[in-house]
């Protein structure tokens, strides 16, 4: 008769730019010590998109296991994260501003217990960074991050690591001179109740001039914007009309993080998100 396996915990990492709100690009490797441990109390894991599962035989040497007993037992539990984007930080908010040598640490013990979150505060946050030299487990390489477990009798069977995606500023970047030729040119939405700031006359780091519109207002940053803008030239801040020159302006790529230089900060430095045209 085949052993009967249950839910030890499950680990699901979550991530507010995806629609699905899944970060599915995460995989997990026990260390060497936390797969002697699997072999000994004859756990499994199991992988998922967005998360894996460790689940506990209900028979152990011929004796009734429970899910109390072994946690109580005090598991020191190690996994090396791995992130398959490279460009995941591009749109993960609340990073310290500089991360050299540093990796993601998400922890679970009875005295760092934040209920069913494996992190210091609601989201991942820079409290959540170390040197990744500094910890027990020795690493020649950075890797995205560590993942301690510590079992206990309160150990959530269902944890999570949750990535905040960032509040940006779109700025559209008017630089083609048949674009610049237009008179009274304006960014707005199709229903023009989204009227963006501008223009405003900007200097690109190769030297050349160009115009700016900014969204008034922060924009979830998501892997699919259901926003769509389109440019009008001739426009009438009156009668809020003009002529629609391009009707479906492209939107930023998220998996590139643009800077123009200290002169073309945003007033208070919001995040922006800068789209060419």
């Amino acid at each position: 008769m085949l052993p009967k396996y249950e839910n030890l915990f499950s680990v699901y990492f979550k991530h507010g730019y995806y629609p699905s709100g899944n970060l599915e690009q995460i995989m997990i490797k026990p260390t060497s010590e936390t797969s002697l441990i699997f072999l000994n109390y004859e756990l499994v894991i199991k992988l998922f998109q967005g998360g894996f599962s460790v689940y506990y035989p209900t028979q152990f040497a011929n004796e009734l296991n429970t899910r109390n007993k072994i946690l109580k037992d005090a598991l020191d539990l190690n996994f090396t994260l791995f992130c398959n984007d490279q460009n995941v930080l591009s749109y993960t908010d609340n990073l310290p501003s500089i991360i050299e040598n540093k990796m993601f640490l998400f922890t679970y013990s009875n005295e760092l217990s934040n209920g069913n979150k494996l992190h210091a505060d609601e989201y991942v946050s820079e409290y959540d960074f170390v040197d990744y030299r500094s910890i027990n487990t020795p690493y020649f390489s950075k890797p995205f991050g560590h993942l301690h477990i510590t079992t206990d009798e309160q150990l959530p069977t269902d944890n999570f690591i949750v990535f905040k995606a960032p509040d940006v500023h779109w700025r559209y970047i008017i630089r083609s001179n048949y674009l610049l030729e237009c008179e009274s040119l304006m960014i707005t939405n199709k229903s023009r109740t989204i009227i963006f700031d501008g223009p405003y006359s900007i200097l690109l780091p190769n030297g050349v001039a160009a115009l700016s519109f900014v969204s008034p207002n922060k924009i979830p940053q998501t892997e699919m914007s259901g926003l769509q803008f389109q440019l009008m030239e001739e426009y009438d801040k009156q009668t809020n009309d003009g002529r629609v020159i391009i009707p479906n302006l492209p939107q930023p790529m998220h998996n590139v993080i643009s800077f123009l230089g200290t002169d073309n900060i945003l007033p208070g430095n919001p995040r922006v998100l800068d789209i060419m045209l």
